[in-house]
């Protein structure tokens, strides 16, 4: 048992093989304890039965020596209805014996078997006894009208009927010595019954009536008389010789009784609180070396439990904390849960300390991206708000020119190829609008894609809320494993009082492991806010860009009406000779607009490739942020 104990602080074993090793030795002290218990049982059980058949033999000994005394009675009046359960009470008497004597023989009492054997012999030879008795009697008859009896009356009633007055004495003398001796059996009745007979037998000799009805009749009655005196005779024979049986069965019944009282029954009660008194003490002796051990057993395994629970209770403080230096130690045990658990808390708090430095670098990146941005949205306004500014005059000049036009019609004739020259300036600067145009729509495009990549980035922060979600997840099953082991405890009553304070450490842990992910998703959802507000400032610069196409789009419709009226000009050119110097006085003024409005392009252009570095550089980062959340499995 001791070797077991050493086995549950063994390093290689885990903390469920521990509690199956607790759990064979409860169920091994339960088996001896019971076992104990039931050779206690057993032996004060054989000690009962014991007192129990010894307390049986001497109720037999007192059943005997009254049926003995029942027996005798009924012998003094056998009659024809009696003598069937005469005869059953003698063999249930000899069966008795029988059984007194193999009672005697599981007792093992060497003074006892002597009895029992002796007792048995004695009633066998007083059961055979009485059974010849019983068939004498049966021989003799039980009544005048039976057996012998049967011949001797009718014998009787004949010489009574032909008795006279020579022999009549001698009759009267015999039939009274018959009635006495057949009742008694005394001597004086049987002398009397025999003189008369012996002087009715000399009177018939000397008178010579042999032959005659007297002489007959006197001869059948000393036939039937001698038989039933012979029949007496070996009756009385018998009662001689059984009578010092009774008194020796009735002394070896008072010995035999003294004996069971005075020595077995007061040996077996001895014996039989002896052997309870010992049981208990082994049941008591074993119960309490099962519990001690027990009680070791599950004071160790609590003290180790709590230990442990301690430890990872200060490790997880300190994570809730924000300190994401310290480590849990652990050792070379695969099948220790707890080492198991510290390498897994150890992990997770590594690549959680490693997840929140490279999002809080790519944090700062990205509000320098944002700044950066938010700079070039400023600077394309203002390139928006001067080429509208711009556009506003080349439309006055337009004006103007339409009005010189008018006043010079007649005069267009020798300016014409100066018309021509500006139609030409205007196409060309048609051209530099439709690719102002086109830029700005492709810096709208651009400036979409980082949209994009920002909600991209705010989908990569959903997913670390689902990392938080799993930690939450283990803080529930944790949480679960606490209840289980309080539900053990409360099962174990007060061995499991252990248990119990487990069951609560486990809880707390529970607790301020989700308050410590609590504190992660507050910043997770900080760095998604400000996802958000880079995503409206970039929404906010694509409305800027398409007000500015927009207004791109105006100017060159302002163009093509300026071509299409210095078409109609170029045909009536011939009439505006003294025209001609205001005209081109305004040309002059429309190129320096459109010279302008290309610088304004030129602007735009650069403006949109520092977006696109921009952008470029907010896609590194969402890369770099996908890349490490890719280490982790999220839940469904």
């Amino acid at each position: 048992m001791l070797s077991v104990l050493k086995k549950i602080y063994s390093p290689s074993f885990s903390w469920k093989q521990k509690l199956k090793i607790v759990i064979v030795i409860t169920l091994l002290g339960l088996i001896l304890v019971t076992g104990s218990g039931y050779m206690g049982l057993s032996s004060v059980s054989k000690s009962f039965l014991q007192q129990k058949a010894a307390t049986e033999y001497d109720t037999k000994s007192i059943t005997l020596a009254g049926k003995l005394l029942q027996l005798k009675l009924a012998s003094q009046n056998l009659t024809s209805k009696n003598s069937e359960r005469f005869s059953a009470d003698l063999q249930a008497l000899k069966s008795l014996a029988f059984d007194m004597q193999a009672m005697a023989n599981n007792l093992n009492y060497q003074r006892l078997n002597s009895f029992s054997a002796r007792l048995s012999e004695l009633v066998g030879a007083y059961v055979d006894g009485n059974k010849v008795i019983l068939d004498g009697r049966s021989i003799i008859g039980f009544s005048p009208n039976e057996g012998k009896l049967k011949d001797l009356f009718n014998a009787q009633k004949k010489l009574e009927d032909i008795s006279f007055s020579m022999i009549e004495d001698d009759v009267i003398n015999m039939i009274t010595g018959q009635k006495g001796y057949l009742i008694t059996k005394s001597k004086v009745d049987k002398q009397k019954l025999e003189t008369g007979l012996t002087n009715l037998e000399a009177t018939i000799i000397d008178m010579g009536w042999e032959d005659i009805e007297i002489g007959q009749s006197i001869a059948v009655y000393r036939n039937a008389y001698d038989e039933i005196k012979n029949l007496i005779d070996k009756e009385s024979t018998i009662v001689s010789e059984l009578q010092p049986v009774l008194t020796e069965l009735n002394d070896i019944v008072q010995q035999q009784q003294k004996f069971l009282n005075d020595t077995v029954i007061k040996q077996v009660i001895a014996q039989a609180d002896s052997t309870q008194q010992t049981a208990m003490n082994i049941m008591l002796i074993a119960a309490i070396i099962v519990g001690i051990i027990i009680l070791i057993s599950l004071g160790a395994i609590a003290r180790e439990l709590n230990n442990q629970l301690k430890l990872m209770q200060n490790f997880l403080k300190q994570v809730a904390e924000g300190n994401f230096s310290k480590r849990l130690e652990t050792n070379n045990n695969k099948n220790d849960e707890f080492t198991q658990l510290k390498k897994a808390s150890n992990l997770m708090v590594h690549d959680i300390s490693n997840m929140i430095a490279q999002v809080l670098d790519g944090n700062d990146s990205l509000l320098e991206i944002r700044k950066h941005l938010r700079n070039s949205v400023k600077q394309l306004a203002g390139t928006s708000e001067e080429v509208d500014h711009k556009t506003q005059k080349s439309t006055d000049a337009t004006r103007q020119i339409s009005v010189a036009i008018t006043s010079v019609a007649e005069r267009s004739v020798h300016v014409s190829e100066t018309v021509k020259s500006a139609s030409d300036n205007t196409i060309t600067g048609n051209i530099v609008i439709n690719d102002c145009v086109s830029s700005m729509g492709h810096i709208a495009e651009l400036i979409g894609e980082a949209n994009q990549e920002v909600a991209e980035l705010g989908l990569a922060s959903e997913k670390m809320v689902g990392i938080i979600d799993v930690i939450n997840s283990l803080a529930d099953q944790t949480n679960l494993l606490a209840l289980n082991a309080a539900i053990e405890s409360a099962r174990a009553g007060e061995a499991g009082r252990g248990f119990s304070v487990v069951a609560d450490e486990v809880r707390a842990l529970a607790h301020k492991t989700v308050n410590a992910t609590s504190s992660i998703d507050n910043i997770i959802k900080d760095f998604t806010n400000q996802s958000k507000k880079i995503a409206e400032l970039m929404n906010q610069g694509i409305t800027l860009t398409s007000s500015g196409e927009e207004n791109a789009n105006n100017a060159r419709g302002s163009f093509d009406a300026i071509q299409s009226s210095i078409k109609e000009i170029s045909e009536e050119m011939d009439q505006v000779v003294v025209a001609v110097e205001e005209i081109s006085y305004n040309t002059n003024d429309i190129a320096t607009q459109v010279g302008d409005i290309c610088e304004q392009g030129e602007t735009t252009k650069k403006i949109r490739q520092e977006l696109e570095g921009y952008s470029h550089e907010l896609s590194g980062q969402t890369k770099k942020i996908g890349k490490i959340t890719q280490g982790f499995k999220l839940a469904d």
